[in-house]
């Protein structure tokens, strides 16, 4: 039987990355199978998947993972130092390759890699991987040329003699040995210690329960800087950093009627997302939030939604049907990676059909976390968890989960506060064991929010969250009886919170903060600090409204 393309030889290693060009070609005998224990012992399937680089890395991640790879090299060749080297490929004692095998790993002009996409190439029945993974492999290089399977091996051969023939295209192999999917790529990122944290606060009682303190340190120290950012809007900051920490831990069907705009037949809802969108905003706090977050997130992309940029710009990915091949599109992101839209570029325009579709694509990922692919004959959906904040100077059109009008407490002129920006930025760089803990600490809780096991609402907190949601709906029943308007008196707070939506929040909010402080399970207090953070936030979005213009 002949190997086909995707299947490999599991004793011997045999693989093709081509049909055979004949019949003879790579064929195995009965006796071969029969001593094997059959083609299910002998013959396996090989997993193809094509692999970008990282996208979007900010430059701190960049320099770190630049200088683990040089101390792993060192290591390598210290390992090495004993081992011989074949003398073609020497030019001195000290065991460095020759200029010839340099320019051949460098590449010559046909074997150089552009930087595009490898193919990796797993050993296994299942690799495991999805779309969208971090993947980190340890592979065997291959590297040729692509052949063509409509010409004979006669006809390539001569080509190739051929001097005047333009150099045939190369095709970059990884042929893994081992692999594994990263959670994230921030070195060293600490996650307490779960499990002793749980059976701490079983033996306590809820009153004298205590917060991580290394983590309720770090915590203040980053609500400090994101206050001192957002002109001394301590609200804004505590639902940035909830948002920093955000990750998808479930998801599911929500309605199983189908959506005009896609051939999915059932709404997927991504449990766990906290899309944010801050208004009352100007391009410059944009530009100041931008840099900040550079700083503390492993991957930033900035995206202005300018009119240019929605017409003319590719969001979701595209077959190419000629080369049978997906034109990559913006939003192919890893997981976590922070996404900042800035709809103050947004000027007066009509969209084009792009732009619409554009448009589209970002409000079903801020929605659903996910991605649209379109494969012509049809389209698909790709699950994604990518953190999007939304600055604006009024409401997003994107449905964000959190709209949040920002307050401006020390905001004097765009002078002063570039000024007090820049020197709030200084602050925080050359702090550098603060910049390294403060990282950890992102990458830390937002590992333990993606994780649907690391936090748990116990009976009795599950008893006090449903009392508070029944109050709540009877007080809102109550003054809808009444025909009464919902304004900033007294004992308003009772209605907050009651429908649905609210309490689907509001439960998002708890797990949040619960695991921002080191927690396993929420209190009666991190509950009642939620109501409080619900209720601020809901009052500025009434007065925003009375204060608009008509």
């Amino acid at each position: 039987a002949t190997l086909e393309p995707e299947l490999y030889h599991r004793s011997a290693g045999l693989f093709r990355d081509r049909p055979p060009a004949s019949q003879a070609e790579c064929q195995l005998t009965d006796a071969d199978v029969a001593a094997a224990g059959g083609w299910a012992s002998l013959l396996g399937e090989r997993q193809r998947c094509l692999c970008v680089p990282v996208p979007h890395e900010t430059g701190w991640l960049r320099s770190e993972l630049a200088q683990r790879d040089r101390l792993e090299e060192s290591e390598l060749a210290s390992l090495c130092a004993g081992l011989s080297v074949a003398d073609s490929e020497v030019s001195d004692g000290a065991g460095k390759p020759t200029q010839a095998k340099k320019a051949r790993l460098a590449g010559d002009g046909v074997h150089s890699w552009n930087g595009d996409s490898v193919e990796l190439l797993v050993y296994a029945d299942e690799c495991g991987l999805k779309v969208h993974d971090l993947v980190e492999t340890i592979a065997i290089l291959s590297v040729g040329p692509v052949p063509s399977s409509d010409a004979p091996d006669d006809e390539n051969t001569e080509q190739q003699q051929d001097p005047d023939a333009p150099p045939p295209p190369s095709v970059f192999r990884l042929h893994s040995l081992s692999h594994r999917r990263l959670a994230n790529q921030v070195l060293g990122s600490f996650v307490p210690a779960a499990s002793g944290l749980l059976e701490a606060e079983d033996k306590q009682p809820e009153e004298e329960q205590q917060d991580d303190p290394q983590w309720s340190f770090l915590r203040n120290a980053l609500l400090g800087v994101f206050t001192d950012a957002l002109h001394g809007d301590s609200l804004a900051a505590e639902y940035l950093l909830l948002h920093l920490i955000s990750a998808v831990y479930l998801r599911g069907l929500d309605d199983p009627t189908p959506d005009d705009n896609s051939a999915v037949s059932a709404g997927l809802v991504a449990v766990g997302k906290l899309s944010l969108n801050l208004t009352c905003c100007r391009a410059q706090l944009v530009r100041h939030v931008a840099r900040l977050l550079d700083l503390l997130v492993p991957r930033l992309c900035r995206l202005p939604l300018s009119l240019g940029c929605l017409n003319s710009g590719q969001l979701t990915p595209k077959l190419d049907c000629d080369t049978c091949r997906l034109r990559p599109g913006l939003l192919q992101m890893p997981a976590h990676t922070q996404l900042v839209l800035d709809e103050t570029a947004l000027e007066a325009g009509r969209l084009s059909e792009t732009g619409l579709a554009n448009v589209r694509a970002l409000s079903r990922l801020v929605s659903r976390q996910a991605v649209e692919f379109d494969l012509q004959m049809y389209r698909k959906d790709f699950a994604s968890d990518l953190r999007v904040l939304v600055v604006s100077e009024g409401k997003s059109v994107l449905p964000c989960d959190v709209l949040l009008p920002l307050e401006a407490k020390n905001f004097v002129s765009q002078a002063a506060a570039e000024k007090d920006f820049n020197l709030l930025l200084e602050k925080v760089t050359l702090d550098a064991p603060f910049l390294r803990e403060a990282r950890r600490y992102l990458a830390g809780a937002g590992q333990l929010a993606a994780d649907s096991g690391a936090y748990e609402i116990g009976a009795e907190q599950q008893a006090w969250i449903e009392a508070d949601f029944v109050r709540r709906r009877q007080a809102a029943r109550s003054k809808e009886n009444a025909d009464e308007i919902i304004n900033n008196s007294a004992g308003d707070d009772e209605a907050e919170g009651a429908t649905a939506e609210d309490l689907a929040l509001r439960l998002v909010l708890c797990r949040l903060l619960t695991i921002s402080l080191g927690r396993r399970r929420p209190t009666r207090a991190i509950w009642d600090r939620v109501a409080r953070m619900e209720a601020e936030r809901k009052r500025r979005i009434l007065m925003a409204s009375k204060n608009a213009p008509a």
